[in-house]
């Protein structure tokens, strides 16, 4: 049993051996995404030893983390869309500035012109 927060991305997840997921799904294994693993001894040595009987791709958790995030930048639309928002922000952030100035502006006008007779 674990405690994880809910994914990014709607596809369920779950923590079980290897041996107990072929129950949960078919025998085809195509259908699993990533198997995750504690080594005994370091790193990088599990996953070259991973790599060199499997001929699957092995990566630390560090490299994987990196390789989902490019994965959602190069092919979703989450970049644009929060390109997108960030823009219509700022757009409506100076408007909203610039009115607010010019409105000030405006209605001090006789107070600008009682300074300039002064000075």
């Amino acid at each position: 049993m674990c405690k994880a927060s809910p994914p990014f991305a709607t596809i369920p997840v779950i923590f079980t051996r290897y041996s107990q997921a072929v129950n949960y799904i078919d025998q085809v294994r195509d259908q699993l995404s990533f198997v995750l693993a504690k080594p005994a001894a370091g790193v990088q040595e599990a996953c070259t030893r991973i790599e060199k009987f499997t001929d699957l791709k092995a990566m630390s958790g560090r490299e994987f983390g990196s390789q989902t995030i490019g994965y959602y930048l190069k092919n979703t639309g989450i970049p644009v869309n929060f390109g997108i928002t960030i823009a219509v922000a700022l757009i409506v952030g100076s408007v909203v500035a610039g009115q607010t100035f010019y409105i000030f502006t405006l209605e001090n006008l006789n107070q600008f012109g009682a300074l300039k007779v002064f000075r």
